[in-house]
């Protein structure tokens, strides 16, 4: 289709087999220098979230791109979450645009199990992570086939794209910071779970 990266999608047809996951998913083209991660999944878990850490321009701080703070292309943190998906399937999109020397950090989060320290929704979710660079397809990471709520699935180090894929734990959307969290055990404290949840003021937008 005109003004979106080209691509392709190899479908399973069998007489009496009902097979999910396999619908297909195209991208609005970007700058050369941009990148975009694009996350699909499956039916269940309902809600998965695509969570950035970066670099700020001009400071020692870093940003955090999810669904209560979806940043902007235009502005300061240079990268945004385009649409926040609560019902399956995806596609959840996220785009960083004037990249800076640092490390991006991405990972997804399984908004929909955050409260249960031990679950394997996330691991037979059929999650995927399409990594872009321009409108080159560089890289599919496949969720790992382990427990956890939290896939902290790569970096981008100073313009590399570096393979991280490890699995974890996380009680909240709030708690993913700046590094990636360690597995928790199963009997630690839970933390966060009284903060709000999602409104309908951080959701898609018309």
């Amino acid at each position: 289709a005109t003004g979106y990266i080209n691509g392709t999608l190899v479908v399973l047809a069998r007489g009496g087999v009902i097979a999910d996951s396999q619908n297909g998913t195209i991208s609005p083209v970007i700058d050369d220098r941009d990148w975009r991660v694009v996350l699909t999944w499956g039916a269940s878990p309902s809600d998965l979230d695509s969570h950035l850490t970066g670099p700020l321009a001009g400071s020692t701080g870093r940003f955090h791109v999810y669904w209560n703070d979806r940043g902007s292309s235009s502005f300061l943190p240079y990268a945004r979450l385009d649409v926040d998906e609560r019902y399956g399937y995806g596609p959840e999109t996220i785009t960083i645009n004037r990249p800076i020397n640092g490390t991006f950090r991405y990972s997804v989060h399984d908004y929909s199990n955050s409260d249960l320290s031990v679950s394997s929704a996330l691991a037979f979710s059929g999650a995927q992570a399409r990594v872009y660079r321009g409108n080159s397809l560089l890289k599919t990471y496949a969720v790992p086939a382990q427990f956890g709520t939290l896939w902290t699935v790569f970096e981008i180090r100073e313009g590399t794209l570096t393979d991280i894929n490890r699995m974890g734990y996380s009680g909240s959307s709030f708690s993913i910071a700046t590094e990636p969290e360690l597995p928790e055990a199963a009997d630690s404290p839970r933390l966060w779970l009284d903060l709000p949840s999602k409104s309908a003021t951080n959701q898609r937008e018309p």
